[in-house]
């Protein structure tokens, strides 16, 4: 029996971080780790959209192809150091280019974008600097990704999914002068135009056309002057077109 005990202690698999191999380079240690937490960081954001949105594996695919690059940083020589943090930036701006689309689009809301595009530029500027450490020596925040997971029940249910109706309790009065002055509530106000956006194009996958009308019907914690202008904002970035005139309009995606 001891004997048994002793061969079980001796071929237990011992819990090793694989990047502990490279403790010796701190300074790769700090960069793939950071790296590696805002590619799980875009995948956690994305897991809300649905499977039938391409944008899902396009961000999906880059921030992977990202991580996979940023593991050549350990071999890097001074020489070429500047080349490296070169090809880094494009890769980065083209994530962030791609998370800022998504935002436009409605599939990714305004805070989380803000979040994971000022983390890609911190990201940026360790690879760019010896400097690798936030002052407290830790690589991003603990919480960083209580911040970037969805943080309302409704916005978990309707973004990536068809909705079919909206809590008036939930109205969030329009954006005024308090809201400036209230980092919070511009927060809420972002959160829920981003629902919005997302409610309407939701519905235009599904019915293909719809008048202002049937929109307001579905979102019933807005005005239709309110689903007008966001209507508006997606005719002006190319992401809906507008046929008929007046009250008879009619909206649906410019594929």
């Amino acid at each position: 029996m001891d004997s048994d005990k002793k061969t079980n202690l001796e071929i237990a698999p011992k819990t090793l971080d694989p990047v502990s191999y490279f403790e010796q380079d701190g300074d790769f240690v700090v960069a793939f780790k950071k790296t590696e937490k805002l590619a799980s960081a875009v995948y956690i954001v994305t897991n809300l959209l649905s499977d039938n949105e391409p944008m899902k594996w396009t961000l999906r695919k880059k921030v992977s192809e990202f991580l996979s690059f940023s593991l050549s940083y350990k071999d890097v020589s001074d020489s070429a150091k500047n080349s490296f943090v070169y090809s880094a930036k494009s890769f980065v701006l083209e994530i962030v280019s791609l998370l800022e689309v998504s935002m436009r689009g409605g599939l990714i809301s305004t805070m989380n974008f803000g979040i994971l595009k000022q983390e890609f530029n911190n990201l940026i500027s360790i690879y760019s600097s010896s400097e690798s450490h936030d002052s407290k020596g830790n690589i991003i925040s603990e919480n960083f990704f209580d911040v970037v997971r969805p943080n309302t029940p409704s916005e978990s249910r309707y973004i990536g999914s068809t909705p079919t109706s909206l809590s008036v309790q939930n109205r969030v009065p329009e954006y005024t002068q308090k809201s400036v002055n209230n980092p919070q509530i511009k927060d809420k106000e972002d959160e829920k135009k981003s629902l919005r956006q997302t409610t309407i194009l939701a519905l235009l996958r599904r019915k293909k056309e719809l008048t202002i009308k049937d929109i307001a019907s579905v979102i019933k914690d807005c005005s239709e002057k309110t689903v007008q202008r966001e209507l508006n904002t997606f005719i002006a970035n190319g992401v809906l077109k507008r046929s008929g005139v007046r009250r008879w309009s009619k909206y649906s995606l410019n594929n």
